[in-house]
Order: C-alpha cells, then structure tokens, then sequence
C-alpha cells in the first residue's frame, strides 16, 4: 500500500496503524494530532513528576530549617526574672515584658 493512501486512511478515522513484519511490530504509523496528544499526555505526567520532586526536596529544606532554627532558639540561655519578665542571661539589658494594657492610650 503507497503512503499517500495510508496517511488518508490516518486522516479519515484511523488512530494508528501497526507496520509489522511476519506478525512482529516493526512500527506505527499515526496522525500528527493522534502523536501530539500522546505527547502532551506524556510531557503533563512527567511535569507533574517532577514538580512533586521539587515539593518533597522543599519540604525536607524546610524541616531542616525548622529544626536548625528550633535548637537555635533552645541554646538561648533564657532567666525569667519574675512571672511577667524575661530576660537573656547573656544581655541583662535585653528584657521582654508584656505591653500594659492602656498601651493605646499612651499613643494618643
């Protein structure tokens, strides 16, 4: 069969054709419109495979960063100086209190 007539075949409803070769498949012959959904079909799925790689090398950054910032925040060398004042060991001048309650008022 000559190609003109296979490629009319493709384009008047024919998906594929199957070239074979004392019945072993040797190749396919397809529409162009046929390929390119195979391909976008194969290009989104590999896509979405590697964006849920960067996600998961995201997150492990992420956790990495939480625990090196949670031991950070462990080795600080915190005296609680009365119930409502805190103050770092290091830095006495450093002290956190908690804001009085007419704090508005005073701004006005």
């Amino acid at each position: 069969m000559e190609l003109k007539n296979l490629v009319n075949i493709l384009r008047f409803g024919g998906r594929f054709i199957i070239i074979d070769t004392d019945g072993n498949p040797k190749a396919v012959l397809m529409s162009y419109q046929e390929f390119e959904e195979l391909m976008v079909d194969k290009v989104a799925g590999k896509l979405i495979d590697e964006l849920k790689e960067v996600e998961r090398v995201n997150e492990e950054i992420t956790r990495a960063q939480l625990t090196d910032l949670r031991e950070e925040v462990l080795k600080e060398d915190f005296v609680i100086t009365t119930q409502q004042t805190m103050a770092f060991s290091q830095y006495p001048e450093i002290r956190v209190e908690p804001l009085p309650d007419n704090i508005e008022e005073e701004f006005d």
